[in-house]
């Protein structure tokens, strides 16, 4: 009976470790290509696919991220199985935060929500994530807040976010990327645990 215990206590654990593990692969990995130049961060439809490719990949994470050090700030997000939303901010948007539709493949489609108020380096204010992460150095997690999914429905995430740097080693921004929280609870939820499990 312990042996079935510790199996499926491993087994728990796997997965776990797996929704955590996949935003620290993406954003170390986006964090060399970037700093090899071969991922540019000045093609936004480039960015879009790239980053809809890598949520194909990693069904557990929820978005995907940059925000730059002059306040330009790109995000794909799950929201929904298979639907992506692009959250986009900086001089493409007039300094206003928009919301798009996106296809499985990342093309941009109909804007859903623009607003202005909104800065990537004091987010949320008061106790903006941004200036922490960048000063982190190797890389921190932290818990925030989304409104990725609108105003209406807030989301609870946990982000792994990395700052990533400039051949002569400025911070140039930093590469974020997420999970829900409540996709956690519902793979909890979901276990078909004994009263003796």
């Amino acid at each position: 009976f312990t042996l079935i215990e510790d199996q499926t206590g491993d087994r728990v654990n796997q997965r776990l470790s797996s929704f955590f593990s996949g935003p620290e692969s993406i954003v170390r990995s986006n964090a060399v290509l970037i700093e090899q130049g071969r991922l540019d961060l000045g093609d936004a439809a480039a960015m879009e696919r790239y980053f809809a490719k890598q949520l194909s990949l990693f069904p557990g994470v929820d978005s995907i991220g940059v925000v730059t050090e002059q306040r330009e700030w790109l995000m794909l997000v799950r929201y929904a199985p298979d639907a992506l939303i692009i959250r986009r901010f900086g001089a493409a948007t007039g300094y206003r935060l928009n919301r798009y539709r996106t296809d499985a493949d990342g093309q941009e489609g109909e804007l859903i929500e623009s607003r202005q108020n909104f800065d990537p380096h004091n987010d949320p204010p008061g106790n903006p994530w941004y200036p922490a992460a960048r000063d982190a150095g190797p890389g921190v997690w932290r818990m925030a807040v989304s409104l990725a999914k609108g105003q209406d429905h807030p989301l609870l995430v946990s982000f792994y976010a990395l700052p990533f740097h400039d051949a002569q080693g400025a911070v140039q921004g930093v590469l974020v990327a997420a999970v829900a929280l409540t996709e956690i609870g519902q793979f909890l939820r979901n276990l078909n645990v004994s009263a003796h499990g």
